[in-house]
């Protein structure tokens, strides 16, 4: 029962930062594309946002759930096991939450930066402008980018933030994953 409870526990973390993730997500990339308001354009219908702001969630999402990953397991060993009170968990439940909030903000960077590298390298044209004229052709190749470069990525922002945010002191011989 300690494992469909840890199970539950973990399931409910992980909706309320993903959730967490993909608003604030939005939001920032909002303000980082200063020249297209995407809430206004995606209300008149421009897919060419549409499929922009699905690619750039989609990145987030790649980038952070490499990181989230071990901190998932780790909340849900902490969970299980009998060696941590209420209150360890939650205050290192804190922490990862600081950890995903991290791992959000070096993403949302690294991603703008690896667009602004692109639209740099590729100056023959103006991209935001031509999303925001609902150019769906430069949408697809600039979302694509976005995710090819959340899949080089992922890996060294999750080691990053795995050496700079501490994993609570987990006794592996007393705990093992159900199964």
């Amino acid at each position: 029962m300690a494992t469909v409870l840890g199970g539950i526990v973990t399931l409910i973390v992980s909706i309320l930062l993903a959730v967490i993730v993909i608003h604030l997500g939005f939001v920032l990339f909002q303000h980082l594309t200063v020249r297209i308001n995407e809430a206004e354009e995606l209300k008149q219908n421009n897919v060419a946002v549409a499929i922009l702001s699905g690619g750039y969630i989609l990145s987030l999402g790649l980038i952070v759930k490499s990181s989230l990953a071990p901190v998932l397991q780790t909340f849900f060993l902490m969970t299980y096991g009998d060696q941590f009170s209420a209150g360890e968990i939650l205050i290192h439940a804190g922490f990862m939450v600081l950890q995903v909030l991290a791992a959000l903000l070096i993403a949302v960077l690294a991603l703008m930066a690896g667009l602004a590298i692109f639209s740099r390298l590729a100056n023959h044209m103006d991209e935001l402008a031509e999303i925001k004229n609902n150019n769906v052709a430069v949408a697809i190749v600039l979302a694509v980018i976005l995710v090819t470069f959340a899949l080089f990525i992922e890996a060294g922002v999750a080691s990053m933030l795995q050496a700079i945010v501490p994993a609570p002191p987990i006794q592996s011989e007393s705990l093992r994953l159900p199964g």
